[in-house]
Parts: structure tokens; sequence; C-alpha cells
């Protein structure tokens, strides 16, 4: 086959070659070319709200492509960047974000048997998906090498949080590194007081009494690269004007990170970035098979297996008609995925179609169920479309909460968490073979996104830890919103007080761009399917409450960045459509069932045990109740005198509760009076003094030492003519507020001023036993 040389790429082992049919392959090359450069010491210090945030570069990890610290407060971030050779022609970007936090940043020493930091915690993986999340717009479509990107948090003062300190630090070690990526993106938090007032990067205190935590990451042109927030049923009007100043201040620090990586960075290598998709081959594929894309985009019948499966075919036939070899077929698949794209745009853009036959704004069709597992204590069922969610409801004893990782704990500033949603995405809901593995990133991301769309409606104050396990039987498009809807009704189904029903979904973005990436025409799409979110530019999930307001928002921009206004017309449509769906979950359950009937549901009890008592009640390694252990009750001392019992069902409460009272019972002692002078039977003699009981039910009898049993010293308790079954005369002192045991002496007595009466237990106990025979 004839090649003739288009682009040479010599630093990347490539040629980018025409054969003789006109299409573009690329080629190995035999060596590879270096010119590594210091990039030069310099920092920065600019005002972020009240605070100075510092930058510098050119001082730590000088072998990597880029590198750069940025500093608020105590708390510093150390972003690196590498990239290596092995770029291929596909439309995903390969990069690798990575955010690790140990410990020693914290000034703490992990709890492992070696003492040492090991996987990622849950928080790790969040923020690593956040900051990868914001940088991935600004790159271009087409060649590019693996690029990776590490941030590791160097210290954290307990003040400021390291995440969105990590994706300014990221973005400045992308603006310096030799990538021609040409813009960047600053990142900040937004924070609502319990007055109302906006906060621009809050300290951690200051987040703890927030009901708005909103993260907001935009480049130097204004537009938003990415939106995290979780809010507390916060009303649209307040979510905008943070939104908006949290997009101005973003803007902002992308300014100043451009303009400090422009005067201090690497010499561009600009073939790094260059298209694999070219223009001629995509209108050589769209005059071919436009005809047939659009037939079969325009297909209502279709669903999302047979339309998957019929846009394959067109694809194979062309390839096979042209017979393309391995290598050109492998470029072939970019540039089909972009006359994909296309015909899809131009179908919502000029004619305000949708492939399913929807309109632009329609949700579509929804059914629900509730209750359809009765022996749990919650259980339902949420189907949109072919998106279909199992969600099923637990509650355990309050022990049962998840405890909170060190660097979890500090976020969310508790070490325990009551209120647990678990989201699964097993293989067969898209219809492929299962892997294997375990829980990925990518659910840890959705089961998050659905906890904040949910949490905020959950009770404050629970007698119970509560699991929520939300499970995708079908997924084409916005699962994790259609968790949010599964949730709200398995809680109302299990009981669960919650404030009101809470609904998610999916709103997409189609649009025109010009040669600068300005948007001149666009769509939004309510409700989108799964490949309208691959073709699409936007995945805005928005969930909220019935009163209309917001939970949760996560907005992933796939390219070029998303404008304010349109993102103000994507909350909006978003707030529209989940009423819509409330109203239809509504039909279904409207609120909270009175499970008083229910024989499945737990139940909580108190009971008051002196603390001196407790041994006799549990016995020795809690051996007296382990049957009742064994069949799920569990015993929480939650004070001194009070024992919170929690049992899987009403009726094993009560069982529990009566044999506690019943021990009580059998065990009762008479209330003794302090300062009050008793008669006692000596039980035992030892060579340090004598264990004496009061009363006949006393489980264990007091020990009195040698020290209390006469005025002066003696060395043993027979020196005073005292024996086992003597009776001698004690003044009670109360119990040890620890260990419960009496506090009884004999020397007291042999002290002038002892004139109390004398009580004989023993003998009243005994007429009380011949009374009722």
């Amino acid at each position: 086959m004839a090649v003739r040389t288009v682009t040479m790429l010599p630093y990347m082992n490539r040629l980018l070659v025409r054969n003789m049919k006109g299409r573009f392959l690329l080629k190995n090359r035999a060596r590879r070319f270096s010119s590594w450069k210091h990039i030069p010491v310099s920092n920065i210090d600019f005002a972020v709200g009240n605070e100075i945030m510092s930058i510098s570069s050119g001082e730590l990890a000088r072998f990597a492509d880029a590198g750069a610290s940025a500093r608020l407060g105590g708390t510093v971030v150390l972003a690196v960047l590498v990239w290596k050779d092995g770029t291929f022609a596909s439309s995903f970007l390969p990069l690798t974000v990575s955010f690790r936090q140990k410990l020693v940043s914290l000034g703490r020493i992990p709890g492992s048997v070696d003492r040492r930091d090991r996987f990622e915690t849950t928080s790790e993986i969040l923020t690593s998906r956040l900051i990868d999340r914001s940088l991935r717009p600004i790159f271009t479509n087409g060649i590019c090498p693996n690029i990776e990107i590490n941030c590791t948090v160097l210290s954290d003062d307990y003040v400021f949080d390291p995440d969105v300190l990590a994706i300014n630090a990221a973005s400045v070690a992308l603006g310096l590194s030799s990538l021609p990526i040409g813009n960047s993106v600053g990142a900040v938090r937004i924070a609502c007081n319990s007055k109302g007032n906006l906060l621009c990067n809050p300290a951690q205190s200051e987040r703890y009494d927030s009901d708005l935590d909103l993260v907001v990451a935009a480049d130097v042109n204004g537009r938003i690269t990415a939106i995290q927030a979780c809010a507390n049923n916060t009303p649209k009007s307040l979510f905008v004007d943070a939104l908006k100043m949290g997009c101005k201040e973003a803007t902002s620090i992308a300014k100043t990170i451009s303009s400090f990586t422009e005067s201090n960075g690497k010499t561009k290598i600009d073939e790094v970035c260059r298209m694999i998709v070219v223009p001629e081959e995509v209108e050589k594929i769209y005059s071919c098979v436009s005809d047939q894309l659009f037939s079969i985009l325009s297909d209502e019948s279709h669903d999302k297996i047979t339309r998957d499966q019929a846009l394959k075919e067109v694809k194979e036939k062309y390839i096979d008609d042209i017979e393309a070899d391995d290598a050109e077929t492998a470029n072939l698949e970019s540039s089909f995925l972009e006359v994909i794209g296309r015909c899809i745009r131009r179908n919502a853009i000029d004619n305000n179609r949708r492939s399913d036959g929807r309109s632009l704004d329609e949700i579509r069709p929804i059914s629900c169920d509730a209750g359809l597992l009765p022996t749990l204590h919650g259980s339902s069922l949420f189907t949109r479309g072919q998106t279909q969610v199992l969600c099923r409801l637990s509650f355990d004893s309050i022990l049962r909460s998840e405890r909170l990782d060190p660097l979890s704990a500090k976020i969310r500033g508790q070490l325990h968490k009551n209120f647990m949603l678990h989201y699964e995405f097993p293989q067969f809901s898209t219809g492929n073979l299962s892997t294997g593995r375990g829980i990925n990133r990518r659910e840890l991301g959705h089961g998050n996104l659905a906890e904040m769309g949910i949490a905020p409606i959950i009770p404050k104050e629970s007698q119970f830890a509560v699991k929520l396990l939300a499970e995708v039987l079908e997924s084409n498009g916005s699962s994790s919103m259609a968790t949010i809807c599964a949730a709200s009704l398995a809680l109302m189904d299990g009981g669960v007080d919650i404030s009101e029903p809470a609904a998610g979904v999916a709103i997409g973005l189609l649009s025109d761009r010009d040669s600068e990436g300005n948007i001149t025409a666009y769509r939004l799409l309510t409700d989108i399917l799964g490949f309208e979110d691959f073709y699409g530019e936007m995945d805005f999930k928005l969930a909220a409450t019935r009163s209309g307001g917001i939970t949760a928002l996560q907005c992933d921009v796939k390219k070029g960045g998303l404008p304010f206004d349109i993102a103000v017309e994507a909350i909006d449509k978003g707030l529209e459509a989940t009423t819509k769906i409330i109203k239809t979950m509504d039909s279904t359950l409207a609120e909270p069932r009175r499970n008083d009937e229910r024989s499945n549901m737990p139940a909580v009890g108190d009971i008051e045990i002196p603390k001196f008592r407790l041994g006799a009640i549990f016995g020795p390694s809690r051996l007296y109740l382990k049957h009742l252990e064994n069949r799920g009750v569990v015993f929480t001392v939650t004070s001194e005198t009070n024992i919170s019992i929690f049992a899987p069902n009403r009726a094993l409460l009560r069982e529990a509760m009566s044999m506690i009272e019943e021990k009580l019972k059998s065990q009762e002692e008479p209330d003794y009076n302090f300062g009050q002078t008793y008669k006692a039977i000596v039980d035992s003699v030892k060579d340090t003094g004598v264990y004496v009981k009061l009363h006949p039910s006393q489980q264990k009898p007091a020990f009195i030492s040698c020290g209390q049993l006469d005025a002066k010293n003696i060395l043993h308790p027979s020196a005073i003519g005292i024996s086992e079954g003597s009776q001698i005369m004690v003044k009670y002192f109360g119990r040890d507020p620890d260990s419960g045991k009496m506090r009884l002496s004999r020397r007291a007595l042999l002290v002038p001023g002892s004139s109390l009466p004398n009580v004989d237990l023993h003998n009243s106990a005994s007429n009380t036993t011949s009374k009722k025979s």
C-alpha cells in the first residue's frame, strides 16, 4: 500500500499518514524525541474571597512534565502531570486523575498493622472524579497521549478543604506542561451561612452549618466545566445566586492561572493533540450513510438494543463496501461516531425531534411500585423508559451505622453515618457479561450523588441505622436519578418520616458551536437516553423535592464548557421535570405509611438498670442474653442507669424486656439510705478484709477492708473476733460511681456521733417471707 506522509510526530513514535484511498492512519516511528527542561521556579499570590491563595512551580517533582503546588491557609496540595507515548485514535480521552491524602497530612498515624496508608478511601475516589470532570472539557477530541495527573495533599490545616485546591493545582500543572491545551480552569466552593449570606471557599466549620455546599469549576471564558452541589432543600433563587458567584470567582482564578502558566510554562508541542477525525473523511461518510442514519434515528419503534444494532449494521456495511483493512477500520470508528452525533444534533436542533419520538422536554413513561417485597422493611421498583431500579430498605441497630474513615469524618464533621445508600450497577443491566469485579469508581460516584439527593429529606434524629440498597436492573440513561425516585418510595413504604419526597432527572445538551467554541444554537433535552448522553455535550443531573427545593446537582460537560445562562435554563427544565415525576410517584404512594401494625418492623425500647446490676443481668461474657443476641437483639448501654434495646420486631423486644424485668425482680434489693446503720452477715473472711451481705437477695457480697473494721489498725479480721457467719453493724456510704460497689464501714460506728437507728434487713426479709407463706 503506497503511503504519503502528511504530518510527522517524532516525539510520539508516530507518523500521521494518508494512504492511496485518501484515509488517514497512524504509523509507529522508531525512536522518541525528548526535549526535557526545568520549569522555572516561580510563585504568585492572589485573593480568593477573603483569603489568599498561593501557587508555586518549579521546585517539586522536576522530572515530571509539570508540577505545581497550591496553598490556602495551611492546606497545601501538590499536582504532578506526566504523559507518555501510546496514543490511539478514539473519542475517549486517556486521562487518569488520582487524588491521595495520607493521614500524615493531618498529623495522624494510620491504624493498620504496619501503620501504612492502604487503599484509596471513598472520599479520595470521589475527589479524583471531581477533578477529572472539571478538567476534561478543556481537552479537544482526537489524538492524545496517556495523561496522568497525581494530586497529593501535603498538609491539611483542618480549616480549608483540599479538594477544590487540588482542582486549581491540577489546572496549573496542565497549563505548565507541554500539552497544547490553550485553556485553564479555576474552581471554588460556595456555602451559605445561617443568615443567608454566601461564602466563597468557607472554612470547614462554616461548611458544617451550611445548607448549601456548591463546587463550581469554570474556564477563562466564564464557561462552566463542572458543578457539584449538595443542598438542604435550597430554593432556586438562592442556588442561582450561589452559582453565579461561584462562576465569577472561578473564572477569575482561571484567568490568573492562565496568565501564570503562559509566562512560566513549557513550549507547547502542538501536534500532540492533532484531530484524528479528519473533516474530509467525516463528510464522505455523512454523504453516504446520513439518510440511513436519519431513518434509524427517527424510527420510534426502536429501543436501546435494536437502535444500537441498526447503527452497527450501517457502520459495518460501509466498512465492508470500502474494503477497509484493520488499521483503517480503527480510524473509521471515530469518524463514524462523529457522523452519528451530527445526525442526532441536526434532528434535535433543526427538527426538534428525538429518536424515540418524544418532544424535547417530554419525560419517558413512568411506572412505580411500592411494597412489592412485603417481608422487607421497605421496597420499591421505579421504571422510567428502559431504566429500572429496585430499591430495598433495611433498619438495624444504631450500632450498625457506617464508621467513617478519618478523612471522610473530617469532611463530614461526624464519626458515624446512620443513613447509607449503596448503588449497584450489575453488568446484566446493559445485557453484558459480568466482569466479576467489586464495586468500581463509577458506582461509588453515582451512589454518592443519589445519597446527596436523598439525605436532606431524612429525619435528623433516628433510632435506627437506615440502609438503602439500589440495584439497577435495566439501564438506558440516568440510573442515578432513577435511584433517587426509587429511594423516596422505599423510604415512604418503610414508614420513614421524610419531610417530603424527592426525585431526580438528567438534562442533556446538543449544540452548534463556532470555531472559538461559542454556542450558536442549542437544544436542551429532558430525561436523556443513554445514547443521547454519549453523543451529547452535557449530563446535567438535578434532584429536587415536591416543594421545588434543590437537594443535589451534578453537571458533567463533555467539551467546550457550559455558559451560565444555559445552566440556569437547565435548572428550570430540571425543576419542571422533577415536579411532574413526583406527581406520578404520588399516585403510587404520596405519604409515609403507618407501620404500627406490621410485624416485621424493628423496635427500640429503653429500660433502667442500675450500673451495679449489669453484671447480674448480662452474666459472664454476656452469656445470659446470648440467646437473644443470636436472634438479632442488640443491647446498648446509653448511660449509667439506662440500656437501649433494639429488636428486629416488637414481639422479640417484649420478650427481651420481660426477661430483664423478671431478673431485676428476682434480684430486687431494698433502697439503702446514705448514712444508715445496717446489720450485715459475714459471707467470707479474707486476709485483707471481709465480704458481707446486707440482704438475703444481694447477689454480690460487699467488701470491707481491715482498715474499716475497727478504730485501730488490725492485720486480720480474726483479731477482733470476726469469722464467717458473724453479724456486725456497718454504716452505708453509698456506691462507687464507676464500679457500683457498696461503701461500708464498721469503723465509723466506733467513733462518737453515730446515732442513727439500726436496720436488720435479714430478719425483715425472713418475716416478709413467712407472712407470704
